[in-house]
């Protein structure tokens, strides 16, 4: 079995350089108050054994062991070495690497320790009783090391995520098939598509094409075969169609109408403004007189850009302007002309083109070369579109229009289509090819869209079918994860009820049933009894038996594991008991070191009481620990070790014996302070109130000695060590007993007396087989009494 043998740190957390936690053959237990450091060594324990630091590596935002695993006032990063041994071999543990890792057993160790729950913390314990079901369950879970589970059950969501996925691109697909067919057979969309729909719809059309009608979708290829059979007399469609193309070519021809209404608009523009030139005296050159403004303008001239003789620009421009504004109406009518002339151009350039574009396909059309008179008006227009270019006087334009009604343009267009309608008289009926060509077209959309949406529903049922399986595969999984997890918080149920019976026998209370719920897949509920009722343990338990109660899971959980894997042998409780009274204090330390014979236990807590019945319990086990007592602790140093022994065992030893009278004294006063604590306690003795709760010694002994010297029985037992107390306590005044100012006054003989005083009072009240102090029976008519009776004083 791995034993560890010593923990160093330093710059972890709360320990600035040691001091190092030594550990006993079976453990170490380590008590100091709140704030001193206890749970940085339990930090640096786990971040060694399992990598990660529970108290900081939670997830939560701005927290983790890189950010915070640092001391605060270190530069340097966390050194923390374990060191171990393994049956004569002493290995050690870094978070760097180390020897210990070549190690079959130490490695067993620690991959045990990464899957497996052995470190409590007082909050993780609170936080599982807290939890609501479903927070229950995953810490539950973390402890189960469920992975396997959770794995096949995500592999199982994920198949099923998939099938949804191609059902959904299925239906899809269906959609847009659907779209197709209605297109195609022109169905409205609040129509339903089904076969029945389709069908009526296609022998519609093939009614119109004179095809005899369909039963069924199955009919549909054969139908479509012998709408091909037809189509083949339409072998040569292609040329109807170029004949039909050349029909739309000549229909873009402007007619001699529409060519006439141009050139009469251009010869009366231009016979206006010839009438309003006549009228000039002199010359109007427009666009010399605009542009020589620009340029005038533009580069500031100072010289005529004609005659290079010196100008006044502004004088020039004035009078340019005169001159335009005086000739404006000559201007409009040239502008007007100017237009007309390039509408007439346009004209007769777009009927040459669109004749040219008949001609081009005219020889593969029609079989023979375009007639002459068609080529002769495509040179009149080519010609007339560049003689009427330029301005030419109204005579020409009339002369060139009487051209082109010589070559009667209507009669051409008339020719070229009569020799069209003649070559289409040779072809079948254009309409009967366009009803059969439409109801082919429909059939093949059957045949296409309608398969393709017959091949997805097809899939989408195997889909659907596939994912009631896979979901019921789902369902059955989360069952025997279920049930699995329920077999195993039975066992830790019945564990830990044998554990808490331990603590709190013949209480009427305890089995705790950890259930998972039916509702949801991952919920945990917690019940225990209460004298016979089953409810939430928060609402009718004390804090303390809480506290029990989380402990006894915790630690049933940790046996579970160890039972399972027992390469790990170690059992950390960090401070967990706060609320547990004295006697079940005792019994839990009873408990703890009875049933993890077989593991290492290190043990922190910040109560001294708790603290020493850990001790006394494991001196009558045999069990070798070894004990830290934190004195102290500040930012520059950390933790303080205070002394190693008890102040009993100190007082008893042979240390005691030579040490200064001090030393001796204030040990002495610490453990007298204990005694009267827990006598007081349990004899039911009144103290003076205290707000705060802090009963230092003046009160606690004024209050016990009366009750004392009134037990005849026990005053004749322990008269001599209470009256010695008393004695010397009279010698000074003990209300500053907690801060041993008075120690201060005794001498070394006064010093042992009162020393030896105590230690004998200890003796009196406390059972070193019972493990505790003397109680008030009043069952018994009062007598102050051990559980056995070792201890008896009748009343």
């Amino acid at each position: 079995m791995i034993r560890l043998k010593k923990l160093k740190a330093k710059a972890c957390r709360g320990i600035v350089d040691g001091p190092d936690l030594e550990f006993g053959r079976d453990g170490v237990v380590l008590v100091g108050d709140n704030g001193t450091g206890k749970s940085s060594y339990i930090d640096a324990l786990e971040k060694l054994l399992t990598g990660k630091c529970g108290s900081l590596d939670t997830g939560d935002q701005g927290l983790s062991w890189s950010k915070q695993g640092k001391n605060v006032a270190s530069k340097s990063p966390p050194e923390i070495e374990l060191v171990v041994a393994d049956g004569g071999k002493t290995l050690s543990i870094t978070e760097n690497g180390a020897t210990a890792h070549c190690d079959p057993p130490v490695g067993a160790m620690l991959a045990a320790a990464s899957r497996q729950s052995f470190l409590l913390r007082r909050r993780t314990l609170l936080a599982f009783i807290n939890a609501k079901p479903a927070d229950r369950y995953r810490a539950v879970a973390d402890f189960l090391r469920l992975e396997r589970f959770n794995e096949f059950e995500a592999r199982i969501k994920a198949l099923l995520l998939r099938c949804q996925n191609k059902i959904a691109a299925h239906k899809r697909t269906t959609e847009v098939e659907q779209i197709g067919l209605r297109q195609q057979l022109s169905i409205s969309s609040p129509t339903a598509i089904d076969e029945t729909r389709c069908i009526e719809s296609v022998n519609t059309t093939l009614s119109a094409a004179g095809v005899a009608p369909v039963a069924d979708v199955h009919s549909i290829a054969d139908r479509a075969r012998d709408v091909d059979v037809q189509l083949a007399a339409f072998s040569k469609i292609e040329e109807v169609q170029k004949l039909q193309l050349l029909k739309t070519l000549i229909a873009e021809v402007p007619t001699l109408d529409q060519l006439e209404d141009f050139i009469t608009a251009y010869r009366e523009a231009r016979q206006v403004a010839v009438t309003e030139e006549a009228k000039l005296k002199g010359s109007f050159y427009q666009e010399v007189l605009e542009e020589g403004a620009k340029w005038i303008r533009a580069d500031s001239l100072k010289e005529c850009p004609l005659c290079e003789s010196a100008i006044d620009p502004a004088n020039v421009i004035k009078r340019v302007q005169e001159r335009l504004d005086e000739h404006k109406a000559l201007s409009i009518l040239r502008a007007s002309q100017n237009t007309a002339r390039k509408n007439l151009t346009s004209a007769l350039t777009d009927s040459s083109s669109a004749l040219a574009r008949v001609k081009s396909k005219w020889n593969d059309s029609v079989g023979s070369h375009l007639p002459k008179s068609a080529q002769d008006l495509i040179d009149l227009l080519n010609r007339l579109a560049t003689t009427l270019a330029a301005l030419t006087e109204p005579t020409v334009i009339e002369r060139d229009a009487s051209q082109l009604r010589s070559a009667k343009p209507t009669s051409v267009i008339a020719s070229l289509l009569t020799a069209i309608e003649s070559k289409l008289k040779e072809y079948p009926s254009t309409d009967t090819y366009d009803r059969l060509a439409k109801a082919k077209a429909v059939l093949q959309a059957i045949i296409i869209h309608w398969q393709n949406i017959a091949a997805a529903n097809a899939e989408i049922a195997r889909l659907e079918d596939m994912r009631s399986q896979v979901q019921r595969v789902l369902e059955l999984a989360e069952q025997a994860r279920k049930k699995a997890v329920q077999h195993v918080l039975d066992q830790i149920g019945e564990h830990a009820d044998e554990y808490f019976q331990q603590i709190h026998p013949g209480e009427s209370i305890g089995n705790p049933k950890l259930r998972v719920t039916e509702r949801g897949t991952a919920s945990i509920d917690l019940n225990c009894e209460f004298h016979a009722k089953s409810g939430d343990p928060r609402g009718c338990y004390s804090e303390g038996h809480v506290d029990s109660l989380g402990l006894c899971i915790f630690l049933a959980i940790r046996r579970f594991h160890y039972d399972q894997d027992s390469g790990l042998s170690l059992l950390v409780l960090d401070d967990v008991l706060h609320s547990v009274d004295g006697e079940h204090r005792m019994a839990t330390a009873k408990l703890i070191l009875k049933e993890f014979t077989d593991h290492q236990i290190v043990i922190t807590t910040h109560d001294p009481l708790w603290f020493e019945n850990l001790k006394a319990v494991a001196r009558v086990a045999g069990r070798n620990f070894s004990y830290h007592r934190i004195a102290g602790w500040s930012l520059s140093t950390g933790p303080i070790w205070g002394d190693h022994l008890s102040d009993y065992e100190w007082l008893v030893s042979k240390e005691a014996v030579t040490a200064q009278s001090a030393d001796r004294l204030i040990k002495a006063g610490r453990l007298l302070e204990q005694i009267l604590q827990n006598v007081c306690d349990r004899l039911v003795v009144a103290v003076p109130f205290s707000l705060r709760g802090l009963y230092t010694l003046d009160p606690l002994w004024t209050s016990f000695l009366p009750r004392a010297k009134k037990n005849k029985a026990f005053y004749a037992a322990a008269g001599k060590e209470i009256d010695k107390i008393e004695e010397l306590r009279g010698l000074r005044n003990l209300a500053g007993a907690h801060y041993n100012q008075w120690a201060n006054f005794l001498t070394a003989s006064e010093s042992k007396e009162l020393a030896v005083a105590i230690v004998r009072l200890r003796d009196d009240v406390y059972c070193s087989k019972c493990n505790q102090f003397i109680k008030r029976i009043s069952d018994l008519g009062g007598i102050w009494s051990c559980k056995g009776e070792h201890l008896r004083y009748d009343a």
